[in-house]
C-alpha cells in the first residue's frame, strides 16, 4: 500500500537587532504568524544595543533565544553566527524592521525547492506606512558596483544577482560554503557581495515578488552613506580580476565622479 509522506517545512531564523525597541516586536510578531512554517529555532542577535529593545524581547516573545553580542561590528557578525548555529537546511535572516505577511517564507522555499542550484531568495519589500508602495523588487548588480532595482511593477519570480538580506531565506550550506557574509562590510553592500560569490560558485539566487515583507522604515545618516560608498569600492576592488578592473576603471571612475 502506498502511502503519502508529509514534509514539515523547518526553518531557523535569525533576526539581527540594534536598538530597534520601536520595530523589533513586530517584527518578532509576524514571525510566529508565519503558515506553513514549523519554527526550529528564533535567534535576536543583539549588537550591543542601549535601548530596551532586549527587554522586551524577554518580556514579551520568552521563548525567543537572545544572544548578546558586546560590541556592534554591524550586522554581517551576527548574520554569520545565525548560519552557523542554525540547525535546519533553510535558515532566514532578517532586520529588525520587516514585517514578514504569515505566506512569505513558504513561497521562497518553493522556489528554492525547484532549482537543486538555487542557494538564496527574497521578497517584494514595500513600506510599512503606505503599504502600496514597492521598495525593492529585485536587484541587479552593474559592472561599475552600482546596484540597481528593477521593476517595481514586475510580479514574477526571476533570478537576480543580489537579493536583499533584510529577509533573505538562504540555503545554509552553500552560503557557509562560499563563506558567509564578509565582516569587512560593517553594514551596506554585504548582501550583493554574498550574492555575488555564490553566483561565481554555480549557484542561483531569486527574487519571488508574490512573497511581500513591510519594511519600517527608520532614517538613515551620513555614515550610512559613507559605507554605501566605501563598500562599493570594495567590493569592486575584492571581487574584480586585475584585467577587468583595467578594463573597467575609466566607467568606474566617471561613474564615481557623477554620483559625487
Amino acid at each position: 500500500m502506498q502511502t503519502n509522506t508529509i514534509t514539515t517545512l523547518e526553518v531557523a531564523v535569525a533576526v539581527i537587532n540594534f536598538n530597534g525597541a520601536t520595530t523589533l516586536l513586530p517584527t518578532l510578531a509576524s514571525i510566529y504568524a508565519l503558515e506553513g512554517v514549523r519554527l526550529a529555532e528564533v535567534t535576536v542577535f543583539d549588537n550591543a544595543s542601549t535601548d530596551d529593545s532586549v527587554a522586551l524581547v524577554q518580556r514579551h516573545f520568552p521563548a525567543v533565544q537572545v544572544q548578546s553580542l558586546p560590541v556592534n561590528r554591524g550586522p554581517n557578525p551576527a548574520r554569520n553566527a545565525g548560519l552557523r548555529q542554525a540547525t535546519t537546511a533553510l535558515v532566514l535572516i532578517m532586520d529588525n524592521d520587516i514585517v514578514l505577511a504569515p505566506d512569505y517564507v513558504v513561497r521562497l522555499a518553493a522556489v528554492l525547492a525547484s532549482d537543486p542550484a538555487a542557494a538564496a531568495a527574497s521578497g517584494q519589500i514595500r513600506l510599512h506606512e503606505a503599504p502600496e508602495q514597492v521598495q525593492y523588487n529585485g536587484l541587479s548588480i552593474h559592472y561599475v558596483g552600482e546596484i540597481a532595482s528593477r521593476s517595481l511593477t514586475a510580479r514574477d519570480s526571476v533570478r537576480v544577482s543580489c537579493v536583499s538580506a533584510g529577509a533573505a531565506l538562504f540555503k545554509r550550506t552553500p552560503a557557509l560554503g562560499v563563506g558567509g557574509f564578509d565582516e569587512d562590510f560593517f553594514m551596506g553592500w554585504e548582501d550583493g557581495d554574498l550574492t555575488f560569490r555564490l553566483s561565481l560558485a554555480g549557484h542561483h539566487s531569486y527574487m519571488v515578488s508574490e512573497a511581500v515583507a513591510y519594511h519600517m522604515r527608520r532614517p538613515r545618516g551620513l555614515k550610512w552613506v559613507r559605507y554605501q560608498t566605501r563598500n562599493r569600492w570594495w567590493f569592486v576592488l575584492k571581487n574584480y580580476e586585475r584585467r577587468t578592473l583595467l578594463l573597467t576603471w575609466p566607467a568606474l571612475l566617471a561613474f564615481q565622479l557623477a554620483a559625487g
